[in-house]
């Protein structure tokens, strides 16, 4: 499986990560439930059950018929799935999610950006327990994660943190 190069420039993200072209094909973009459940193993129904819960997104139309709804799983929303319930290790799924981003738009980018930076500054705090001015934070590690999660959610909500 290829790895990411250590450059970060978008052409080499986008050819040397893992696209799971082995396993998905590469021309395909939109999976029905059947499908899915075929490439992991499992029975339809299970898939079913996990779209129906939100653990795998997608798009419902009616068919023609009018009997059922049509369910549908764009390409990133499988290969994300494959990455949740994979014992893969950090780096592998890094490389998974790094080969997903060039689906996203600059302004997606840009959230996923911050949320980021967020969860890496909170998992900082929680293993330093050092305030935002670089003294000890007395507050137990459940308040500083809500404050910080305030804070986050204020920086992702439109027209927040500019």
């Amino acid at each position: 499986m290829p790895t990411a190069s250590k450059s970060t420039s978008s052409s080499q993200i986008e050819t040397d990560t893992p696209r799971f072209d082995f396993l998905l094909p590469a021309t395909k973009q939109w999976f029905h439930l059947g499908e899915i459940a075929k490439l992991i193993g499992m029975s339809e129904s299970f898939v079913e059950v996990l779209y129906d819960r939100g653990e795998i997104s997608g798009h419902e139309y009616n068919a023609g018929t009018g009997q059922r709804m049509a369910k549908r799983v764009p390409r990133a929303f499988v290969v994300a799935l494959l990455v949740k319930s994979a014992r893969y290790n950090a780096e592998t799924k890094q490389q998974a999610f790094l080969s997903c981003l060039h689906e996203f738009s600059a302004d997606q980018l840009r959230q996923i950006a911050t949320a980021a930076n967020c969860l890496s500054a909170r998992k900082a705090q929680e293993t330093t327990a050092v305030g935002p001015r670089g003294q000890e934070d007395p507050r137990p590690a459940t308040a500083r994660r809500q404050a910080h999660a305030e804070t986050c959610a204020a920086r992702l909500s439109p027209g927040g943190g500019k």
